[in-house]
């Protein structure tokens, strides 16, 4: 792989972690979705959250694969209370 495609994959690796995190950063502000987390829940999101756009900015030269493991990492974590949250059918944001 040249040096532009790799530069091009980790733009778009890093765009991709941006959106998926301020994603979930605009979902927790939601007070619906507060509504239906317990506060451990909440503040597990948030400090993880926390946690991967301080990585981000420290790190910002990071390559495409190390995105998507923090990012894989943060789902884990977000999942069960995603599942947990929308399995209730009368839940919209």
């Amino acid at each position: 792989m040249n040096f532009d495609k790799l530069e091009i994959e980790k733009h778009k690796a890093k765009i991709n972690f941006d959106i998926y995190c301020y994603g979930v950063k605009q979902m927790i502000i939601n007070q619906k979705f507060r509504d239906k987390i317990s506060e451990n829940e909440l503040s597990l999101i948030t400090n993880k959250l926390e946690e991967l756009l301080n990585w981000r900015s420290n790190y910002p030269i990071a390559s495409p694969e190390e995105y998507e493991k923090k990012k894989n990492e943060f789902m884990n974590i977000i999942y069960p209370v995603m599942k947990k949250v929308y399995e209730n059918d009368d839940f919209i944001l």
